[in-house]
């Protein structure tokens, strides 16, 4: 796939981001960097902006490992199956919370 244009804002997220999964940069550390500081509404903005990255063709990976959790350029097939892996746990999950939410009665007072 080829990468689409990039905003102004995806180039600048880009060049903060490690090229490897060796030293991926937390999500706090790009917050700073981008917008000044890492309150949880710029940490959000970092969460779509590397959606959107992605979607534009991107190879931003992330991992979220105890030890080592973050963003990343993806450089190698290794890094883009950790990635994909990742991708899977989280999509897995979201869908059990929805099927079971689906099977919650509603709250009554």
């Amino acid at each position: 796939m080829k990468i689409q244009t990039l905003t102004k804002e995806e180039q600048r997220l880009i060049s903060f981001l490690p090229a490897g999964a060796e030293r991926p940069r937390s999500q706090s550390e790009l917050a700073a960097l981008l917008y000044g500081n890492a309150s949880n509404e710029n940490k959000r903005k970092v969460r779509k902006l590397v959606n959107q990255s992605i979607l534009d063709g991107a190879p931003v990976g992330s991992l979220h490992r105890s030890y080592n959790a973050g963003y990343f350029l993806i450089t190698n097939e290794d890094e883009r199956l950790a990635a994909l892996q990742t991708l899977r746990t989280q999509s897995s999950s979201l869908i059990k919370r929805a099927d079971k939410l689906r099977r919650t009665a509603l709250w009554t007072n």
